[in-house]
């Protein structure tokens, strides 16, 4: 999220994404009298380790996602509801953290016989989400140190779905059907939009106009620098005073398509 014009708070992507989610379960609520709860799993202990992000920052991006959800909850019907489930909602910090370090150790010794490109993937998704000016300042180290940062990165990543059980414990505690924006053995994969599969909390939202009609995106850090230079227009909107992001939004006034 640091790497978007609208960090640390939530922009048209989560928006987006919310009501993306409600349009889709709509039809379930409106069938089945008891409802539909979605709620939004948020690691926020991880980004310090992971990606070396200040807490005020976390704090900051999670406070204006609540309110974001609260904005939502005025128009819901009453079989309907969205909440937040975090981390540091079960894990006190000193045994969150003893766990992600055991779980590092462990990820240290599994990776030995992971092939290549799997490791490399670990590390590219590490190299993008590393802030190396947040909560310490890596920013003078070594090619070395910041590769070794990487690497640490990487293993803290795969440490966050092995070695903390109590997360998956609660998940199966509460019979959560878990959705994602890309399908894998335990979720399923329904995008981020009817249009995107960028992840929100890492995604920037926007428009794209299709004659008279328009179509949410959820763009990438990249893909927002690639559209940088074509046509654009800000609107003013004024949505949600209370939030600073939603007093415009970008419309591209034609299809927007990247390399990957």
């Amino acid at each position: 999220m640091w790497r978007l014009p609208s960090s640390p708070e939530v922009d048209w992507a989560e928006f987006f994404n919310i009501s993306y989610l409600l349009n889709y379960v709509s039809a379930i609520a409106k069938a089945y009298t008891p409802g539909v709860k979605i709620t939004y799993f948020c690691h926020t202990l991880l980004m310090e380790k992971h990606d070396n992000l200040p807490t005020a920052d976390i704090t900051a991006y999670m406070k204006s996602f609540e309110s974001l959800i609260s904005s939502f909850r005025i128009s819901l019907p009453s079989n309907i509801a969205i909440s937040i489930f975090k981390d540091s909602d079960i894990y006190e910090r000193n045994e969150y953290f003893k766990a992600l370090e055991s779980g590092k150790e462990k990820a240290r010794i599994d990776m030995q016989t992971w092939p290549p490109e799997k490791i490399q993937d670990y590390h590219r998704m590490a190299h993008l989400n590393i802030k190396w000016d947040g909560i310490e300042d890596w920013t003078k180290l070594t090619d070395e140190q910041k590769q070794g940062k990487i690497e640490d990165a990487g293993m803290y990543e795969y440490a966050a779905t092995t070695s903390l059980p109590k997360i998956m414990t609660t998940v199966k505690a509460e019979n959560f059907v878990l959705l994602f924006t890309k399908a894998n053995p335990l979720m399923i994969g329904i995008g981020s939009t009817y249009s995107s599969i960028a992840k929100h909390w890492v995604g920037y939202g926007v428009l794209e106009q299709r004659r008279d009609s328009f179509l949410p995106r959820i763009l990438t850090p990249s893909q927002l620098e690639q559209s940088s230079s074509l046509s654009q227009v800000l609107e003013r909107v004024d949505l949600i005073p209370s939030l600073r992001n939603f007093s415009e939004i970008e419309i591209f006034n034609k299809h927007l398509e990247f390399k990957k």
